[in-house]
């Protein structure tokens, strides 16, 4: 009767320690982090209480590691449900804090809880966002910084570069880095703007060449006026001379994408081959829509 109940206790408890051990590996780094704690105080009180019971049963499992002996450790089974009760609670908080963070900035909903977890245990130095961004912002590959850790601008994986209008100085939003990534979104929307504005001005200027703009500018820039350009005029054609005017921009269009073919044949670096390739496919739609 007594190894009967003894493996049915040691049955019970393995079946807990499992659980327990396992929420405790995952929680563990996480609580270690005192970003997190601070901004955690409930969850970090009720983790440091599992920590204190955690390391005590350690310790005399340490000083008579016999399992037959287990059941002579004083409240074993209730330390480790009472353990894996509150670190089902901890749990809850942890995914309610990340809600709220996913909330305030929506482009977290495109990482794991690790990654999100990584970059709010890193406060204190935004440099360690970076490997991250990709998954938030496509087409982004890292954000330009100052020896201030100031963030300047951005850039493309093929190291294409666009300037901030403002400054973006993370430590003064402390341990909130949902809200200077909210600052990041928002230079990025007007950063690109501005080179749009100046490069449709650069594009109507009389001494600018068509051949020389579509290499001076950022790739998306020179795809957004292109299109832009073509639909302008289009629209003018069409009021001013109707399809006689659509017939004779046919031929402007026919003559723009043979210059962007012969540029493409020639000495290009790998970012002017990607932008020119993409910029001949939607040269030859342009025209196709057009005859």
């Amino acid at each position: 009767v007594r190894w009967e109940k003894l493996m049915l206790f040691l049955q019970e408890v393995l079946d807990l320690w499992i659980k327990v051990q396992s929420a405790y590996l995952y929680l563990e780094p996480i609580f270690s982090s005192e970003d997190i704690t601070k901004q955690m105080p409930n969850e970090a009180r009720k983790f440091a209480e599992v920590n204190s019971n955690w390391i005590d049963i350690m310790r005399k499992v340490e000083a008579d590691p016999l399992v037959i002996n287990a059941d002579k450790i004083p409240g074993l089974q209730k330390k480790l449900h009472e353990s894996l009760m509150m670190m089902d609670q901890i749990q809850k908080g942890l995914n309610d804090y990340l809600e709220t963070k996913r909330l305030k900035f929506p482009r977290f909903f495109f990482l794991s809880n690790e990654d999100l977890l990584n970059i709010l245990a890193e406060t204190k130095d935004p440099l360690l966002v970076q490997p991250h961004l990709k998954k938030c912002f496509e087409g982004i590959n890292e954000l330009v910084f100052t020896q201030t850790v100031e963030i300047i601008g951005m850039k493309s994986p093929e190291k294409e570069e666009i300037s901030f209008i403002d400054n973006i100085a993370p430590r003064e939003y402390k341990s909130n880095v949902e809200l200077w990534l909210l600052k990041v979104e928002e230079q990025m929307r007007l950063g690109v703007q501005k080179e749009i504005d100046k490069s449709l001005q650069d594009y109507q200027n009389p001494k600018t060449k068509r051949i020389d703009w579509v290499r001076k500018w950022p790739g998306q820039v020179i795809l957004c006026i292109s299109q832009l350009m073509w639909t302008f005029q289009v629209e003018k054609r069409l009021q001013e001379q109707g399809l006689d005017g659509i017939v004779e921009y046919q031929e402007e269009l026919t003559e723009q994408l043979k210059e962007i073919v012969k540029l493409v044949r020639g000495q290009l670096t790998d970012l002017e081959r990607v932008m020119l390739g993409a910029l001949v496919v939607l040269e030859v739609h342009a025209r196709d829509v057009v005859a």
